[in-house]
């Protein structure tokens, strides 16, 4: 993770320098590019060192043209994608050489989307909806004396829609920071195992279907490269 961080503060670096290096940008001085790539820097805010994440966001702006209109309309494709993995490991003591829990998660997450623009100078406002796809698979194992140990594992896959808003603001023509807020909303086929040893024959798997709908005041803070 603190590769991620260092990653991130070079980024800003390179945006100051940059901007430093330009006039102030103006509305003619944009040029809406074909291409983007945003870093998510939103988990950084709550940096664990048990956790690495990495969130990549890919922009295609296009234009679109009302019939008997010159004025385009902004339009863009997006597709976005991110790698979590929690890591809680197993520690030894000198009295009983066991801990109570240990823990490991793994996300991956895939959304597809389309958005709405529109353009006042240094800053862009923006909206649209994501269809997404996340793969989760947790393994959580408690420890309840050396030879006694039960074993807890969830496989779970959601297909879900995401309606989002945001604001964008271009440092220069080519580096912009923005903010998202947004609103999951989810099915999440569910499943869930249990072992416990010695005795197996407690074990027991149980599959579910769960709905959900959640908002993201802040869903994710986005420093990007335009060309």
């Amino acid at each position: 993770m603190k590769k991620y961080l260092l990653i991130f503060v070079c980024l800003l670096a390179t945006l100051y320098a940059q901007a430093q290096t330009q006039d102030s940008t103006k509305k003619k001085d944009i040029d809406r590019l074909t291409w983007e790539i945003a870093y998510n820097a939103l988990p950084l805010l709550n940096w664990k060192s048990n956790t690495s994440y990495l969130g990549l966001l890919t922009r295609k702006n296009i234009e679109k043209y009302s019939k008997g209109s010159l004025t385009p309309k902004y339009r863009a494709y997006r597709l976005m994608g991110g790698v979590y993995f929690y890591n809680n490991p197993r520690q030894f003591d000198n009295t009983k050489n066991f801990n109570d829990q240990e823990s490991n998660t793994f996300d991956l997450n895939i959304q597809v989307g389309y958005e709405y623009q529109q353009v006042f100078n240094k800053w862009q406002f923006y909206y649209g909806y994501d269809f997404e796809y996340q793969l989760r698979y947790s393994k959580t194992t408690n420890y309840f004396s050396m030879q006694e140990q039960s074993t807890y594992k969830s496989f779970n896959n959601s297909l879900g829609i995401k309606p989002f808003l945001g604001f964008k603001y271009f440092i220069s023509p080519r580096f912009s920071i923005s903010t998202e807020t947004a609103l999951y909303s989810r099915a999440t086929l569910i499943n869930n195992m249990l072992e416990e040893l010695p005795t197996k024959g407690r074990n027991y798997d149980v599959s579910r279907v769960e709905f959900f709908a959640t908002f993201y005041y802040l869903n994710a803070i986005f420093a990007s490269f335009h060309f």
